[in-house]
C-alpha cells in the first residue's frame, strides 16, 4: 500500500509535478472484494508534466483481449487520459490504437460511456492483424480495429484510431500530459491472447464445382446463362489433367465466348455486403484463337436498371484485369478483388486504405492495382455478378474456387524487398538468419542508429555513423526545420517527418509540416522540412521535430 507498483509495469512517470500512480488498500471496499484489497491510483493533478504507466514489451498478441474494472470518482479531475497499445518498438512511435479514456466525462475511444462513482467492466477486443476474423457471438473484426465492450454490452465496434504498426502488440500504457487532470482506479488488469476463427465467406460458387455433371453448364447459385451454338458455351468439366492442382477429381467453368452475340454467366442476389472480397482461381490460355476479352462485371440493386458497381476489363491486350493489373498466360493466377462500396473509406490488411466506390485488384497475393473504379453509379449493397461478352470479342477462360466474402480477406505474398537485398549486401548467411543483428530495428554499429535507419540514410550499417551524416536540425525565420537524405532506390519505406510540442503527441502531415527545399543527387536526395508551427501565434514555449521511417 503507497508503493508504486512492480512488474509487469516497466515504468512509471509520476511524482509531486505530475501526480502520482500508487499501489493502495481499497479501504472503501470499492471493487466488492473487501478492505485489504490492492487496487492502482492513477491521480493525474493537471500540472504541465507528463505523466505515464508503461507495461513495454511483457506481453505478444496480435489479437489480444484487455480486460480491467475501473472507479472514476464524481470529482473535479474531469479530462482525461489516453490508452496507448504499441506493436513493435514504442521508442520509435509504432502505436497500434491510441483511445481516450475520460474524453467529455465518462467516454473511451470515440462514443462508448461508462459511469462515474461506479465500479465499470471494460474489455478491448483488439485485432492488429492483417486479417478479418470471427469471434464470440459471430462478430466480424477486421484487421486494424477494437471493439469496446463496457460491462458486457458492445459500447463501440469498430475503433481505430492511428494504427500506423500492425502485428503482435507489445507494450500497453496509460498516459496523461500537459495540463489534463484525471484520477481513477484500476483492478483486475488481464491482457491474453484470443483464440479466433477467419471470417467465414458469404458464399462459395463450389470449390469444385460439386453437383454439377461433367459437361452440363453450372447450376444454383447461377441464375442465369446465356449462351447458344452462336455465343459459345459455359460448361463445368473435370479437371483430368490436373489444372488447378486438386486432383484429377476436381471440377472447373469453362467460359468460352465465340464472336456473335452475347454470353453471360450471371449470379443474381446471391450476396450482398457493402464491402466484399471476390476471389477466384483462373486460367487464360495465351490462345491466339481467343484474343478479345470478356467484362467482370459487379452490381448493386437489380441487374435489370443497370446499377453497375464496377465494370472490369478481363483479358484486355492479352493479359490486363481492370486498367493495368498484369496476371500471367497459361498459368493459374489468383485474384482477390477488395471492393467498397460503402460510404466512408475503410482500411485493410497491412494498412491499406480503399476509398469509397473503388476496388483494389490482387493479382497472386501482390496488390497490382489499387483504387480502380469504373461505372461506379450506385453506391450500397453489392448483390450480383456477371462475366460477360458481346459483339465480336472472344475469350477463354477457366475458373476454380470462387469465392465471395463480405470483408476484405487478402492473403498478402511475402514479396522480397530493396531492404532485403540492401540487408545482403552487407551481411553473411548466418547474420542473415538473426534478426537481433541484421533485423530493421537492430543497430549493427552499436552507434544507436537502427539497420533500417541506416538503409533510409544510405549509410553502412555496420560502420559508426558520423554525425553529419544525420537529419540535422536548424532554425530560421521561417521556423524550425530538419533536413535528411532520402534514398531514391528505397520505395519500400516511407519517411514522414512528425512535429510535437510536447515529446509525446506527435502529428504530420501538410497541416504540420512543409517542404521548403529538394536538393537533388545521382542516388539521393535532401530534403529540408519546416514545422509550420514553430512561428507565429500558434507557436508555444517548446517545439520538437523528428524523422521517422517506417518499413512496408
Amino acid at each position: 500500500p503507497g508503493e508504486n507498483p512492480g512488474e509487469p509495469w516497466t515504468e512509471i512517470n509520476d511524482g509531486p509535478g505530475a501526480g502520482s500512480v500508487l499501489v493502495v488498500e481499497d479501504g472503501n471496499d470499492i471493487f466488492g472484494k473487501g478492505t485489504s484489497n490492492q487496487i492502482l491510483e492513477y491521480l493525474k493533478d493537471g500540472t504541465d508534466a507528463p505523466q505515464n504507466i508503461i507495461s513495454e514489451n511483457t506481453f505478444s498478441a496480435e489479437v489480444a483481449s484487455i480486460r480491467f474494472n475501473f472507479y472514476q470518482p464524481e470529482d473535479n479531475f474531469d479530462d482525461h487520459t489516453w490508452i496507448i497499445l504499441y506493436a513493435g518498438s514504442r521508442s520509435t512511435g509504432n502505436r497500434a490504437q491510441v483511445m481516450n479514456f475520460g474524453a467529455n466525462g465518462n467516454t473511451i475511444g470515440t462514443s462508448a460511456t461508462y459511469e462515474r462513482g461506479v465500479v465499470n467492466e471494460v474489455e478491448l477486443v483488439v485485432n492488429n492483424s492483417g486479417r478479418t476474423i470471427v469471434y464470440g457471438d459471430d462478430r466480424v473484426l477486421v484487421g486494424g480495429e477494437t471493439d469496446i465492450w463496457i460491462n458486457g454490452n458492445l459500447a463501440e465496434e469498430a475503433f481505430s484510431a492511428q494504427n500506423n504498426r500492425r502485428g503482435p502488440i507489445t507494450s500497453f500504457e496509460f498516459n496523461t500530459s500537459t495540463a489534463r487532470q484525471h484520477h481513477f482506479f484500476v483492478d483486475d488488469f488481464v491482457i491474453e491472447p484470443m483464440e479466433v476463427e477467419a471470417a467465414p465467406p458469404q458464399i462459395i460458387f463450389n470449390e469444385d464445382f460439386t453437383g454439377h455433371a461433367h459437361g452440363t453448364i453450372p447450376g444454383s447459385p447461377w441464375t442465369d446463362i446465356i449462351e447458344g451454338p452462336e455465343r459459345g458455351t459455359v460448361r463445368v468439366y473435370r479437371d483430368d489433367d490436373d489444372i488447378f492442382g486438386g486432383g484429377s477429381g476436381n471440377h472447373y467453368m469453362e467460359y468460352k465466348a465465340i464472336a456473335g452475340s452475347t454470353l453471360a454467366a450471371i449470379a443474381r442476389n446471391a450476396f450482398a455486403s457493402d464491402v466484399i472480397t471476390f476471389s477466384m482461381r483462373f486460367l487464360a490460355p495465351d490462345d491466339d484463337d481467343f484474343p478479345e476479352h470478356a467484362w467482370l462485371i459487379l452490381g448493386s440493386g437489380s441487374r435489370d436498371n443497370a446499377d453497375r458497381v464496377q465494370v472490369m476489363n478481363f483479358g484486355q491486350s492479352g493479359n490486363i484485369l481492370g486498367g493495368s493489373a498484369a496476371y500471367d498466360l497459361d498459368a493459374v493466377n489468383q485474384a482477390d478483388l477488395v471492393m467498397n462500396n460503402s460510404d466512408a473509406a475503410i482500411t485493410y490488411g497491412n494498412g491499406h486504405i480503399i476509398e469509397p466506390g473503388t476496388v483494389d485488384i490482387w493479382i497472386n497475393g501482390v496488390l497490382a492495382e489499387a483504387g480502380f473504379s469504373n461505372q461506379n453509379n450506385k453506391l450500397g449493397p453489392i448483390t450480383h455478378f456477371e462475366f460477360t461478352t458481346s459483339g465480336s470479342n472472344r475469350q477463354l477462360l477457366l475458373f476454380d474456387e470462387i469465392v465471395v466474402w463480405d470483408q476484405p480477406i487478402v492473403d498478402e505474398a511475402d514479396v522480397e524487398r530493396p531492404f532485403d537485398d540492401w540487408r545482403a549486401g552487407f551481411f553473411s548467411s548466418e547474420e542473415l538468419e538473426d534478426e537481433s543483428v541484421s533485423g530493421p530495428h537492430a543497430d549493427a554499429s552499436g552507434d544507436g542508429v537502427s539497420n533500417l535507419l541506416a538503409y533510409a540514410l544510405g549509410l553502412d550499417p555496420k560502420v559508426r555513423a558520423m554525425p553529419d551524416a544525420l537529419p540535422q536540425i536548424g532554425f530560421s525565420e521561417d521556423g524550425l526545420t530538419l533536413a535528411y537524405t532520402r534514398v531514391k532506390s528505397a520505395t519500400d519505406i516511407d519517411y514522414i517527418v512528425e512535429v510535437s510540442a510536447d515529446l509525446i503527441e506527435w502529428s504530420f502531415g501538410e497541416e504540420f509540416v512543409e517542404v521548403i527545399e529538394v536538393i537533388d543527387r545521382d542516388d539521393t536526395e535532401t530534403l529540408v522540412v519546416r514545422d509550420n508551427l514553430s512561428v507565429g501565434p500558434e507557436a508555444g514555449d517548446r517545439r520538437f521535430i523528428r524523422l521517422r521511417v517506417e518499413l512496408e
